[in-house]
Order: structure tokens, then C-alpha cells, then sequence
């Protein structure tokens, strides 16, 4: 198999693109970062036993994919009968409060000593 890896780097930014055999899961890929950052969103790994914040949309249907327990809140335009918080399509900055408080982090962007 060919190897080769593709960086694209601007003065304020750098990406790495890798070829890789097989994907990656989800804990491979945040050991890549965990030492440069405070937080992973992702978006995919449904089967992953992982915090999630689910989108729903009522013009796509009414059945959510996160089983209960990993579910940590709600995006929606509809009502589920479910204890994890809601939020409405727009609310991006109550998502963030949620995230800021359950990972411990602060507006500066620093971790705090508490983890979810």
C-alpha cells in the first residue's frame, strides 16, 4: 500500500491528511490529541459508549439513534419524553453552557481540575 500524508498549513492553521487502512475508532483518535486540547466533538460513532448530544429534527422522523445512557442532551424541534436537557435547533449557546459545566471547562478555554 502506497503511504503518504498531505499537510496543508496557512500561517494561523495546519491539517494532516493520512491514508490509512482502516478507520480509526474513537478513542485512537482522541489519544492522537488529548494532549492539545480540552474537549472532542465529533460527529458519527453511534456505536460508541460515549457521551452524545443528539439532533433531531421532526421533518426526519421522531426516533433518536443514542440509546438513553449515553445520551447527555437533546437538539430539537420536538418533545421527548427522556430526563437529559433540551435545546432548540438555534440554542448553540446553551450547548456550550451544557459542555463548559459537565467537562469542567472554562470560557478561557482551560480545563478544570473536574472531569465529567
Amino acid at each position: 500500500m502506497l503511504r503518504y500524508l498531505v499537510t496543508i498549513s496557512a500561517p494561523d492553521r495546519l491539517a494532516l491528511l493520512e491514508l490509512v487502512r482502516e478507520e480509526r475508532t474513537l478513542d485512537e483518535l482522541v489519544a492522537m490529541v488529548s494532549d492539545r486540547v480540552d474537549i472532542v466533538l465529533t460527529e458519527g460513532y453511534r456505536r460508541e459508549a460515549k457521551a452524545k448530544i443528539e439532533v433531531s429534527r421532526r421533518d426526519f422522523g421522531s426516533e433518536l439513534v443514542t440509546t438513553s445512557q449515553d445520551l447527555l442532551a437533546l437538539v430539537t424541534d420536538q418533545q421527548f419524553d427522556l430526563d437529559v436537557p433540551h435545546f432548540g435547533l438555534n440554542d448553540a449557546p446553551a450547548v456550550t453552557d451544557l459542555l463548559e459545566r459537565r467537562f469542567g471547562l472554562t470560557p478561557t478555554g482551560k480545563a478544570a481540575a473536574v472531569r465529567g
